[in-house]
């Protein structure tokens, strides 16, 4: 049986038995009193014409598809007609009797809804939606549609939520706008990020030229993308979510490549602001780093995050290769009759801790530092230094959250530049060490990853075994010079590299007490800073030159300087480095630095 056939069934059952409970009720009055009742002869008859109605009804349902409304109308005028003729107490009785039945029948609609699982209405819900008036009305409703009274509530409720949960929204929204307003108003707009390693966008001048043609709206949404209030506490929040999805889909133990927007001058060009550091400073005591501002279009660059360590994915290009040596040919082509020049080009850590798809073909840098010392000329003398790192693969020469060399890695290529000049390099025990802790680097603020946050590296400093001096220049005339340190005992900043020779300086020169009146020049990028302080044990002075910061005309300034021995150091992204091989060839032409 159908539920339709079922429902009507049951109304039609529900129906029937309020009849029989009324006309039952008017024959136990009359039998009660044992006497003829005192009702008028039309009463009488109508009272006894009911037990034959209903058996005419009954037999008139069963005989026929008369709708169940039909008897409840019909029921209606008979109990209608008797409450008008009963005298006033029996009609008291009559009405009261009827709230019971009707109670009756509530519970029965009741215990029927209980049954499908629906919230069961109670009698005060009925009154409420259909008024105090009217019962019958309220009965014909209920058994007509026993769930349009519980959609009713339902929605009653449903939209009473909805609006509190809309207004909540509503002021909760506002309230941030506010706060977050009123604090953007109030607070100091940053320069640098050291987060991520970048300058910030500054807050535009308000023109109207620029204001109508939008171009003021695009600046001021990108100055503010970069000084939104608590800026960095949301890119960490940010970067714990990333983990844990990250660790969540692909597993504790797997390799996570991460895709990066990588300028041309990411990962380099950072120094320390000397002019807010006292002379002769071992000791870096404010957050000074500054990065160098890159114009030139970003490249696409990918990290590898494997368990707590991350590195740079190399990929060999072979029209940059050409362009390096090039321009290193040029350069050494360039030196004074008798200089020296060599190259010594550092390969990274995913050369020795990534898998073995990032180690060969295209992604392998030994096969790479090999097809690039064999495009330069005979006057450039080669520095092997990968196969002294090879060997000391299972020490800690790399660090795990930045793309450089640790100071350790940078000795045993130290080992492989003296062997390559007859020079001799000092046991690395003989050395005094220092550790600065908790350094978390460029590939942490690239990547983000917060397995690298929560395992940070530590700096490892060789003091000097010789008394040195240096200072730090932006001329070649060397006249403005700011003394600076050459290892440093601590560093308060983020990036813990600046421990070495001040970061990314123009031109740098340190004297040292070894008396032998050799003199070298390092042409380097930051990979080269952990490793000049080793060259104090060999020479008595050493110049150091960042060629996106200096602007000379290099030979003279050897030649001026009696400088025997010059060294390009470069790591294997830094040979891909446009801007690098612009500025260092820039080095060399004359009429342009006049």
């Amino acid at each position: 049986m159908s539920s339709k056939r079922a429902k009507k069934k049951k109304q039609k059952q529900l129906s029937e038995k309020q009849l029989d409970t009324e006309i039952l009720s008017v024959e136990q009055a009359q039998d009660a009193e044992d006497i003829p009742s005192p009702q008028t002869v039309e009463e009488t008859a109508v009272i006894e014409e009911l037990p034959e109605k209903e058996d005419a009804e009954v037999q008139n349902d069963e005989s026929s598809q008369e709708p169940e409304v039909a008897e409840n109308e019909e029921f209606e005028e008979i109990t209608q007609t008797v409450t008008q003729e009963l005298p006033e107490d029996e009609q008291v009785v009559f009405e009261q009797k009827e709230k019971e039945e009707f109670a009756v029948m509530m519970q029965g609609f009741k215990d029927a809804v209980e049954q499908m699982n629906v919230k069961d209405p109670d009698e005060e819900t009925l009154i409420r939606l259909f008024g105090e008036c009217d019962t019958d009305s309220h009965k014909e409703k209920v058994i007509e549609n026993p769930y349009e009274i519980v959609e009713k509530e339902d929605r009653h409720i449903s939209h009473l939520v909805l609006k509190i949960l809309y207004a909540a929204s509503a002021l909760l929204f506002t309230g941030v706008l506010f706060v977050f307003g009123a604090i953007s108003f109030f607070d100091e707009d940053k320069l640098v990020s050291q987060t991520e390693n970048r300058t910030l966008t500054q807050k535009p001048a308000l023109t109207f030229s620029a204001l109508f043609s939008g171009e003021y709206t695009v600046e001021y949404e990108n100055y503010y993308s970069d000084n939104f209030p608590a800026r960095d506490f949301f890119i960490g929040i940010n970067g714990k979510i990333k983990d844990v999805l990250t660790r969540f889909s692909a597993g504790e133990n797997t390799d996570v490549i991460i895709s990066v927007d990588k300028t041309d001058d990411d990962f380099a060009g950072e120094g320390v602001d000397l002019g807010n550091q006292p002379e002769n400073s071992d000791e870096i005591k404010e957050n000074t780093a500054e990065v160098t501002p890159d114009n030139e279009a970003s490249i696409k660059g990918s990290i590898i995050v494997s368990g707590n360590r991350a590195m740079e994915i190399y990929t060999y290009n072979e029209s940059d290769a050409k362009r390096y040596a090039s321009v290193v040919n040029k350069t050494a082509a360039a030196m004074p009759e008798g200089v020296k020049f060599y190259s010594l080009v550092a390969p990274t850590a995913v050369e020795f801790y990534g898998t073995k798809t990032y180690r060969e073909g295209i992604h392998s840098q030994r096969d790479a530092i090999k097809n690039i010392y064999s495009k330069l000329g005979d006057n450039v003398i080669t520095v092997d230094a990968y196969s002294a790192l090879v060997e000391k693969s299972e020490e800690y020469i790399y660090f795990r959250t930045d793309h450089h060399w640790t100071a350790r890695g940078a000795y045993y290529a130290y080992t492989a530049f003296c062997n390559t000049a007859g020079v001799t390099a000092p046991d690395i025990e003989s050395f005094v060490t220092h550790k600065i802790e908790d350094f978390v680097g460029s590939l942490y603020r690239s990547s983000q990853a917060e397995a690298l946050k929560k395992d940070p590296d530590y700096v490892e400093c060789f003091e000097l075994l010789t008394d040195a001096t240096n200072t730090v220049y932006t001329t070649p005339e060397m006249t403005d010079g700011i003394d600076t340190y050459i290892v440093a005992k601590k560093v308060n900043a983020d990036n813990k590299y600046l421990a070495f020779i001040s970061g990314d300086q123009p031109l740098e020169k340190i004297t040292t007490d070894v008396a032998n009146g050799k003199k070298i020049l390092v042409l380097k990028e930051s990979f080269g800073n952990a490793f000049v302080p080793f060259l104090c044990n060999n020479y008595e002075e050493v110049y150091v030159v960042d060629p996106r910061k200096m602007d000379m005309y290099l030979p003279d300034f050897v030649k001026e300087n009696g400088i025997q021995e010059v060294l390009a150091i470069n790591y294997c992204f830094g040979i891909s480095n446009s801007r690098y091989c612009n500025e260092l060839e820039k080095l060399t032409v004359k009429e342009v630095k006049e």
